[in-house]
C-alpha cells in the first residue's frame, strides 16, 4: 500500500469517525431537550398506571417510591436511549 493511500484512507476513517461521533452528540441532545420538556406532556394521564407498571417492574423501577411522574419518565428516558444504542 502506497503512503498516499494509506494517509487517504486515514483521512477518509477520522472523517467518518468525526461525522458519527456528531450525529450521537445531537441525537443525545434532541433526547435530552425531549426529556426536558416531559413535563409538559400530559403522558400520565392520559393512558392508564397498568400500562407503565408492567414496563417499570420489567426495568427495575418502583412507581411508588419515585411518583408516578418522574416513574414514567425514567421508563421514556431509559427506552429512548436504549432505542440509540441499538440503531449505533
Amino acid at each position: 500500500m502506497s503512503r498516499r493511500k494509506f494517509f487517504s484512507q486515514l483521512v477518509h476513517k477520522a472523517a467518518e469517525i468525526t461525522l458519527g461521533l456528531e450525529k450521537a452528540k445531537q441525537e443525545s441532545e434532541r433526547i435530552e431537550d425531549f426529556l426536558a420538556s416531559f413535563d409538559d406532556y400530559p403522558i400520565a394521564g392520559t393512558y392508564p398506571r397498568e400500562l407503565f407498571e408492567d414496563e417499570a417492574k420489567k426495568l427495575g423501577i418502583d412507581i411508588d417510591a419515585l411518583g408516578e411522574k418522574e416513574a414514567i419518565k425514567l421508563i421514556v428516558q431509559k427506552k429512548m436511549f436504549s432505542n440509540k444504542e441499538k440503531d449505533s
